[in-house]
């Protein structure tokens, strides 16, 4: 009987879900750092036409008890020193902005606004 309870608890814990560990990814060029909650899945996307112009895309999914899906994908494209120049923080935000539906940014503000006080 004592055995047959050492079985049952190796059970229990060899069965029971591994915690994931954080990963962060953060490019070599690239001036951002990303932390997920777990290993995303790495891919590498080509230019048809150019088949040397490559990046990586890393993508990673969570399903919220199969009632919501996040699904989130990052490239990072570096910049080129004349695109600082050229790009202002103004020009930007106009381009986000005029690329964004206009009912969605109330919400991005808000956010953004709680983003920079922590």
């Amino acid at each position: 009987m004592k055995s047959l309870k050492y079985i049952l608890a190796l059970l229990v814990f060899v069965s029971s879900p591994a915690l994931a560990e954080p990963f962060t990814y953060s490019p070599e060029g690239c001036e951002f750092t990303i932390t997920f909650p777990s290993a995303p899945y790495e891919t590498k996307k080509c230019n048809p036409d150019d088949p040397k112009q490559c990046h990586n895309v890393v993508t990673f999914t969570k399903v919220f008890d199969l009632s919501a899906t996040l699904n989130l994908s990052v490239v990072c494209n570096p910049a080129e020193k004349d695109m600082f120049e050229r790009y202002s923080g103004d020009i930007m935000k106009t381009t986000l902005i005029a690329k964004s539906p206009a009912s969605k940014w109330p919400i991005f503000w808000a956010m953004a606004k709680r983003a920079i006080r922590t």
